[in-house]
């Protein structure tokens, strides 16, 4: 029976057993022993091998050179002898260098990584109460939440709400006077809460006074009363208080700026009883100051108190007696508009 096919399989094989010769046609070599990058420079100019390496497998890797006549890939295991490498052909032409098993691998000494947990609170807040009564997850809201930490407002010198707001996602902040501004979220103005607890007004000009009695403030964008029963279409914000603690703390800050600008903030707390039952809070602010232009003066007086106990929790309570006023001067020889009070 006759196969019209075996001449031409016949033909290729010998073909390909032609070319397997011709790339394992030996050579006579002449690389002395140096750098192993050098030899292998040298063995792909001679061989047309593409060898492929990264730079640190043969930094200061030296290697005993090529000598004698060698196949291309005799010539390679000659080169490499002795340097802790091994090879391994990816294509026809191509091998590529790596490290032998087993034998001068590098290791790494041991090394040790410690850190502390972070702290809170930082920038990152991990519970907000702003969309119901009790702490939830940022994940668990299922609406959009931004919190400015005590953490951030210290580092970024916030003194005011308006400083505050400006930092918070998607609020926009319009000027109505020199001390008063509008918030606006997705169009809407902002309702306000205390502790978690809704007070009236919004936004209003009572609401606007410094952050020394705050720990954070949350602000949540959309309608609220999908969380709350009642509220703002544009979102609300909420003011979270600093809590009495069960250490003594004290710290103050005083501040001189332009225009005649000075500030003062005072904050103490600390247990009030031997067993730490029973805890105190008392913050104070006053600010002083003048701005760029004539006849217009500005006050800002605020304190804020609190108790906790052990036994009877915190209950939220309405925000504590503050006050602002602006106030105009008639100098002679100079018009003098009225400011809003």
């Amino acid at each position: 029976m006759l196969h019209p096919h075996r001449p031409l399989t016949a033909l290729y094989l010998a073909v390909a057993a032609v070319c397997a010769q011709a790339g394992e046609t030996a050579h006579d070599f002449a690389i002395p022993p140096q750098p192993l990058a050098r030899v292998l420079d040298a063995l792909a100019r001679q061989t047309g091998l593409q060898p492929v390496y990264t730079e640190n497998a043969v930094r200061g890797v030296h290697s005993p050179g090529v000598q004698g006549r060698h196949t291309p890939r005799e010539a390679l295991a000659v080169a490499l002898a002795g340097t802790g490498l091994t090879h391994r052909f990816t294509g026809e032409r191509s091998v590529a260098i790596l490290p032998a098993s087993g034998e001068h691998t590098p290791t790494l000494r041991e090394v040790e990584v410690r850190a502390g947990a972070l702290r809170e609170p930082a920038y990152r807040a991990p519970a907000a109460t702003v969309a119901g009564k009790t702490p939830r997850s940022l994940q668990e809201i299922p609406q959009s939440v931004s919190v400015l930490t005590r953490q951030q407002m210290d580092d970024q010198d916030m003194v005011t709400i308006t400083e505050a707001m400006k930092q918070a996602t998607g609020v926009t902040v319009i000027a109505n006077d020199t001390v008063n501004n509008q918030y606006l979220v997705r169009g809407f103005g902002l309702g306000v809460m205390y502790d978690g607890v809704p007070s009236y007004n919004g936004m209003t000009p009572s609401h606007q006074l410094g952050l020394a009695a705050y720990e954070r403030i949350e602000v949540l964008r959309g309608p609220a009363g999908l969380m709350r029963g009642s509220g703002e279409p544009g979102g609300v914000v909420n003011f979270i208080k600093k809590r009495p603690r069960d250490v003594f703390g004290l710290n103050w800050e005083a501040s001189a700026g332009s225009w005649d600008n000075y500030r003062l903030e005072g904050d103490i707390t600390g247990p009030l009883n031997a067993d730490k039952t029973l805890r105190g809070r008392l913050l104070f602010s006053n600010e002083d100051r003048g701005y760029f232009y004539d006849h217009t003066h500005g006050a800002a007086n605020g304190w804020d108190w609190g108790l906790s106990s052990w036994i009877f929790p915190r209950q939220p309570r309405s925000p504590s007696p503050s006050r602002r006023r602006i106030r105009t001067s008639r100098r002679p020889g100079r018009d003098c508009r009225p400011t809003r009070t």
